[in-house]
Parts: structure tokens; C-alpha cells; sequence
């Protein structure tokens, strides 16, 4: 019984999908979109339906959901007065001068704290994500290591909400503030696990939801 579940839920997830399908005439909907979005999490995570009917709710997913993208014009509003603003210069240069104060020589768990928010500002400012995005990134899924001086963040878009691939170059700056990240004050965090997300909480448990 157990191992027909899967199969018997993923053909109600069927019949749901063609009763959204025959609501909206096939055409591009954003409610309708955000129920199939809502489908393919139940039934990837919590159902483990068969890969095929999790392929037909995000075949249908992307057909429904409406082809607007990039940001919305309250967001670019927002974008065009932090340009403006007079402290823009000071957030740019938050992360590096913020690494200057440190005594590397004597870490605390209080100062890798502070150099993970550190680490999370200068990822945002060269690779805008959505912060769920951001707190989860892992460094052995999503980050491509080029030289000692550069890497690729790769995000798929399964993993992001309007599922477009996400890619970044990171250059020097960043990998001058990873290493020192990594090679000093993550082990505080990681308190000897063996975890390759790159944020994790003050329980060293988990990605964390304190950015």
C-alpha cells in the first residue's frame, strides 16, 4: 500500500491539472500558475510522486505562468533611489572595510558571525538573489571554482521562483573574503560537521535564516 501511493496521489495530481487547465482554456494565468507551483513542491518533497507526473505539473507550471519577467516597477523604483543615495559608496565598501577591524589572529564565534553578513552583502551586491536564494547556497552544488581568483555561482532555475537559471562571475574581491571566511571562521560555525552549505546558523545545524 505503501508503495502505490505515490502512484494513486499522482494521478489525482492529474486530474487536478487538467480541471486547471479546462478553468483557464489553456491560457497563461498567474493564480493558476502559482496552484501548479504549489503542486510540483507537494509532490517532489512531501508525496516523492513518480518523476513523471512531477515533469507534467511543471510542464504546466511554465505553461501557465504569464511570460512577464525581470523586476516590478515598485522594485526598480526602489533601485533607482538607493543609486541616488549618498551611502551607496559606504555599502559598496561595507564588506572590505568591515574586514578590516578584524584580529584574524584571535577568532570568536561572534566575529564569524558577523563575517558570514559580511560575506552575504558582497554576494549580493555582485549577484542579486532572492534571499531564500542566498541562504541556501552550497558550496559543493552551487559554486564553480575557476582560479584563485574567480568563480561561478550556478542556481538552477527548479530551485528559484520564477525558473530562470540563475549565473554569476565572483571575482577577486569576493575570493579574497571566501577564503578568509572558509579558511578561518566557518569552522566555528560548523562546530566539526561535515556541512558544505555556506551560511549556517549559530546551531551550526542548518542554512541559516539569520541574513
Amino acid at each position: 500500500q505503501t508503495c502505490a501511493l505515490p502512484i494513486f496521489v499522482g494521478n489525482r495530481f492529474k486530474k487536478i491539472l487538467k480541471r486547471i487547465e479546462s478553468k483557464t482554456g489553456g491560457q497563461k494565468n498567474g493564480h493558476a500558475a502559482n496552484l501548479a507551483h504549489n503542486m510540483l513542491i507537494i509532490a517532489k518533497h512531501y508525496v516523492k510522486a513518480p518523476q513523471e507526473v512531477i515533469d507534467a505539473i511543471r510542464n504546466a507550471k511554465n505553461k501557465l505562468r504569464p511570460g512577464k519577467m525581470g523586476m516590478t516597477a515598485k522594485n526598480r523604483s526602489r533601485l533607482r533611489a538607493l543609486i541616488q543615495d549618498k551611502d551607496l559608496p559606504r555599502l559598496l565598501k561595507l564588506p572590505s572595510d568591515f574586514i578590516e577591524t578584524l584580529d584574524i589572529s584571535r577568532p570568536t564565534l561572534s566575529d564569524a558571525i558577523k563575517v558570514q553578513s559580511a560575506l552575504a552583502i558582497q554576494i549580493a551586491l555582485i549577484a542579486p538573489m532572492r534571499a531564500k536564494n542566498l541562504a541556501s547556497l552550497d558550496i559543493d552544488e552551487h559554486f564553480d571554482f575557476v582560479s584563485e581568483e574567480q568563480c561561478h555561482i550556478e542556481i538552477k532555475g527548479v530551485d528559484v521562483k520564477n525558473d530562470a537559471d540563475l549565473s554569476y562571475v565572483l571575482g577577486p574581491r569576493f575570493m579574497r573574503l571566501y577564503r578568509l571566511y572558509v579558511d578561518i571562521y566557518l569552522p566555528l560555525l560548523r562546530k566539526g560537521s561535515n556541512s558544505s552549505a555556506l551560511f549556517i546558523s549559530r546551531r551550526s545545524e542548518e542554512h541559516t535564516s539569520e541574513l
